[in-house]
């Protein structure tokens, strides 16, 4: 059997994949690709997030617990990468230029969005998971998680793309290359909540900005779960309050991912699902280690 023996058939089912919009397992994708799931993995043991393979570019698609990641395959002649994937490098701020610790958008993305996606969430209850961290103990992160935006994906993509660069530079984050968008939508059901934390660490260090769309049933039905940002700590003080953001329906705001945060216990009287404090909870990854 000769290399093309074997490297027809592998464009073949790439092909299939992409043109019928099929997610695989890791698993089954290191099958196709005849390589062991460790070539996925970088040296400090993260798996990539998106990467080519000839005329294929391959990317996370969705994580469902235990370890388990989906892929999406997109052909490049049928698909090219989405600019908010791979969109102009960000500028690199002046040095004097004013920094702020969170920048808000209201209104972010059209009203008929909004309602579709929110029905989207209530549709898919069922596929809702705790959600995970990299390596926080068990209970600091309390809610539910799910990673098919399905529909909603692209669109929000276009909307983040138009407001990226002038908000990287508000919030003095370097300058950098997008290489992959990480999301997922949460649902802060009764008692949830996030501890201090920050998004960017040794198990997340691409990280640059975090975001948080919000959207939820007006009237609010549910109490607290407002995001609180920290500044440093000084030497035996607690680290100050920089902003205090209550969720605000179809808003959104942006952090520098290295900001300590956290999100307030969040109550729903009625403990009905329809009535969590929902959001997209995203983060632009740039290239390598964090500068």
């Amino acid at each position: 059997m000769t290399q093309l023996d074997i490297l027809l058939p592998q464009f073949d089912v790439l092909t299939r994949l992409a043109k019928d919009h099929l997610w695989v397992t890791t698993d089954e994708l290191c099958e196709i690709l005849r390589c062991e799931p460790k070539a996925l993995y970088d040296e400090r043991g993260r798996l990539t997030a998106q990467f080519d393979w000839r005329n294929f570019i391959l990317r996370q698609a969705k994580y469902v617990g235990n370890g388990q990641h989906f892929w999406e395959v997109a052909n490049r002649a049928d698909a090219p990468v989405p600019a908010t994937v791979a969109p102009p490098a960000i500028a690199k701020p002046a040095a004097d230029a004013p920094v702020e610790p969170v920048v808000q958008r209201t209104a972010f993305m059209p009203q008929a969005f909004r309602d579709r996606l929110l029905a989207y969430a209530l549709a898919n209850e069922a596929q809702f998971h705790p959600a995970t961290t990299y390596s926080a103990p068990a209970g600091y992160r309390r809610c539910l998680a799910y990673d098919d935006l399905g529909p909603f994906d692209m669109p929000l993509q276009d909307h983040l793309a138009g407001v990226f660069a002038e908000v990287a530079l508000a919030l003095g984050v370097p300058g950098f290359q997008v290489v992959a968008f990480e999301r997922q939508i949460t649902a802060y059901v009764d008692g949830s909540q996030f501890n201090l934390h920050t998004d960017a660490s040794d198990s997340a260090p691409a990280r640059r900005i975090s975001f948080v769309y919000y959207f939820h049933q007006i009237p609010r039905a549910f109490s607290g779960g407002d995001l609180l940002l920290y500044g440093a700590a000084a030497d035996g003080q607690p680290r100050p309050v920089l902003a205090e953001i209550p969720p605000q329906d179809n808003a959104v705001v942006f952090f520098d991912s290295r900001r300590h945060h956290e999100v307030r216990p969040v109550g729903v009287s009625s403990g009905a699902f329809a009535d969590s404090r929902f959001a997209i909870t995203g983060w632009l990854h740039g290239p390598g280690e964090r500068v």
